[in-house]
């Protein structure tokens, strides 16, 4: 399609008629768009994801998002460095903890070269924990918060059992004061 010149904000020159429908006459004037991403897939993107940088039918880099594709496809320190013949593959998950478990056992059984993070210097590959480790650890900040819950109950009991002596024999719809 030919462009017109820089001043012009429509790229192509292909005459829109009033009979067009909306979408069609916007792509008369700007072209086909990049990308075309129906509700269903949008809402799913929106989801925890699971994202991989393939070259060559190699993964270089895997990588997780709670926020959808809000990392991968804003700035990413990795993803900037991607070739015109690269591929980004992205899944979707219902859970955070599937999401983080599935990451670390494709990155331990793939060793992308690119997933630096924790690699001490000169480390051929990063130790991910195994999926039992991944439970271990679950189960304690469970543990730790049952911990804090219990010690916030018990103060919570506490504060509730000090304002009912307080207010002991004292109904203001009875009209009966507090006793000093």
């Amino acid at each position: 399609m030919p462009r017109r010149s820089a001043e012009s904000i429509y790229i192509t020159d292909i005459p829109v008629q009033p009979t067009d429908d909306p979408i069609t006459r916007i792509m008369k004037r700007i072209g086909a768009p990049s990308l075309s991403l129906p509700a269903a897939d949008y809402n799913r993107m929106r989801r925890p994801i699971l994202y991989m940088w393939e070259r060559e039918g190699k993964p270089l880099y895997i990588g997780i998002s709670v926020n959808g594709v809000a990392r991968p496809f804003g700035f990413h320190h990795v993803l900037s460095r991607m070739k015109p013949t690269d591929n980004l593959y992205v899944w979707s998950f219902s859970t955070e903890f599937a999401l983080k478990t599935v990451e670390a056992e494709l990155i331990r059984e793939f060793a992308p070269e690119l997933n630096t993070a924790g690699k001490p210097a000169g480390s051929p590959r990063r130790q991910f924990p195994t999926h039992y480790e991944f439970r271990m650890a679950e189960k304690r900040r469970l543990e730790d918060r049952v911990e804090y819950f219990k010690t916030s109950l018990a103060q919570a009991k506490k504060q509730l059992n000090e304002i009912e002596i307080e207010l002991r024999g004292f109904d203001p719809r009875a009209g009966v004061q507090r006793p000093n």
